[in-house]
Order: structure tokens, then C-alpha cells, then sequence
């Protein structure tokens, strides 16, 4: 075998292995976002039962251990949560450190759980990722001709949720069309562009809002 096609297969594979490495840490990741959902659901769920359920006076030493075990185990619920929001946040940031500039880590993750995968998200235009998660929104427009919706997921960005109402929209056109860029370049190897994209962002929110920065 020639050099040049030796040096050609053994390229090609490690690309392979790479992005199969890659998928993983995204199932990883998404399968990450959906189970802190799950569990802040839960642990919703189970504090409210505990408000309602022991607002009486405890009447005796069994209503009282009673009380104890289930609060301890909330207690544990709370703590496995803090531990999964954190470990979401790193690996965002690990496999997503351009849009993580951009974007907290915490949102990127739910874009790329939502998307399914971070290559998914790399090839989906601005206009898509701005709507991600607004669905329901989106379809009734298409069928009912109401106003289309102007943000998804991407409404937890401090960026939007924070900005006056009426400059939201911009804004999130904005953060999308730096986020696309930022997906690509994190899906296809290039990871040293975050500051760039970060200070061009600034720029663009600042004709929209002098007093708007990203972070």
C-alpha cells in the first residue's frame, strides 16, 4: 500500500473513532438533560405531597419518623440534583466550549438534548436553533396563522429573558446566528473561536442595546 494511501486510511479512521467518541459524550449529555428534568419534576412533586401531607400538627413518634424519612429523601433528591446540574454544565462546556461562550452551558445542553445530537445541531440554520423547544408555537402558527414565535429554548439566556420585551426578538436572532456558527465549529474540531464570537455577539447587541452584554 502506498504512503499517501496508508497515511489516507489510517486519517480516515481515527475521524471515524473520533465522531463515534463524540456521539457518545452527546447521548451522554442529552440522556443528562432529559434525567434532570425527570428529577426536578419529581422532586417537585414530592415536596408539594410534603406540605400538603404533614401541614397538620404530627400527632405521634410514628407521624414524626415518618416525616423524617421522607424529608431525608428529598434531601438526597435535592443533592443528586445539584450533582447532575453541575456535571451537565461540564460536559456542555467540554463539548461545547464555543457555544458555551455564548450561551450558558445549561442552555446549549438542552439545545443539543433537544436536537439529539451536537452534528444534528451543527447542520440546523440560525432560524432553527432560535426555535427549538417552541414547537407547539410554531405549529399553530402554520395552522391557525397566529404570530410566529420569536424564541425557544433560547429564551433562558439571561441575553432575552433579561432584555426588554420588545427587543427580544432581535436579540434572539442574534444570539442564534452566533450559536450556528459556534455548533459548527464545536462539532467539526475548531475550538478557539469562542472569544471572537463572543465579542462580535457584543458588538451586535450593543446597536440593539447599548447596555446589552453576552455571558
Amino acid at each position: 500500500m502506498e504512503i499517501d494511501e496508508l497515511r489516507k486510511k489510517m486519517l480516515g479512521e481515527v475521524q471515524k473513532r473520533t465522531s463515534e467518541s463524540l456521539a457518545a459524550r452527546d447521548r451522554l449529555l442529552a440522556h443528562g438533560v432529559n434525567a434532570l428534568d425527570e428529577l426536578t419534576k419529581i422532586i417537585n412533586l414530592v415536596q408539594t405531597r410534603r406540605s400538603e401531607w404533614f401541614i397538620e400538627e404530627l400527632k405521634n413518634p410514628k407521624d414524626m419518623e415518618i416525616e423524617k424519612r421522607y424529608s431525608e429523601e428529598i434531601d438526597c433528591l435535592v443533592k443528586l440534583q445539584e450533582a447532575l446540574d453541575s456535571y451537565i454544565d461540564s460536559l456542555a462546556m467540554e463539548l461545547m466550549p464555543n457555544a458555551c461562550r455564548l450561551a450558558p452551558p445549561k442552555v446549549a445542553a438542552k439545545l443539543l438534548a433537544h436536537a439529539g445530537s451536537l452534528e444534528r445541531l451543527a447542520k440546523m440554520p440560525a432560524s432553527t436553533i432560535q426555535v427549538i423547544g417552541a414547537e407547539r408555537a410554531l405549529f399553530k402558527h402554520l395552522r391557525k396563522k397566529t404570530k410566529p414565535p420569536k424564541h425557544g429554548i433560547i429564551f433562558q439566556s439571561p441575553l432575552i429573558n433579561h432584555a426588554p420585551k420588545e427587543e427580544r426578538g432581535r436579540i434572539a436572532r442574534a444570539l442564534a446566528a452566533k450559536l450556528a456558527l459556534a455548533f459548527k465549529l464545536d462539532a467539526f474540531g475548531k475550538r478557539d473561536f469562542g472569544d471572537k464570537l463572543k465579542t462580535d455577539l457584543d458588538r451586535r447587541l450593543s446597536s440593539i442595546h447599548p447596555t446589552s452584554e453576552s455571558g
